[in-house]
């Protein structure tokens, strides 16, 4: 594994095609998708028609035109719906983490029971 990805750590182009350039090839796809279509992006259900004429304009990567999608959410998201979309699905998903993180936190400051019959601990005992 280490052989595959020392060569994109040292600017170098591969050869061989294999599950790493595959994913390379495909997230640098949408990386310049993105950038091309900076605001709004490409549109949702458009994947495989940028996919499929990404590949014609590069006959070495003959091989992506196969794919579905990019191979990372992120990217996707972003060649996808642009900034726009990106930024808003990134304010999604930190909304949800923090919703989280403070269910969490109401949850620890309840009385925590280890086991019956045991000593009981609220969040202040622990601290």
């Amino acid at each position: 594994m280490i052989d595959m990805v020392t060569p994109y750590e040292q600017g170098e182009e591969q050869t061989k095609f294999n599950s790493l350039r595959f994913r390379v090839e495909a997230w640098k796809l949408g990386w310049h998708v993105g950038l091309e279509n900076k605001i709004f992006g490409f549109g949702p259900g458009n994947t495989k028609r940028v996919i499929r004429a990404y590949a014609r304009e590069n006959p070495h990567l003959k091989r992506l035109k196969k794919l579905n999608h990019i191979h990372n959410q992120f990217m996707q998201t972003f060649a996808m719906t642009g900034l726009v979309g990106l930024l808003s699905f990134l304010a999604l998903l930190i909304c949800h983490f923090w919703l989280f993180m403070k269910y969490l936190g109401k949850q620890y400051s309840q009385v925590v029971r280890i086991r019956p019959g045991c000593q009981s601990w609220n969040r202040r005992t622990l601290e």
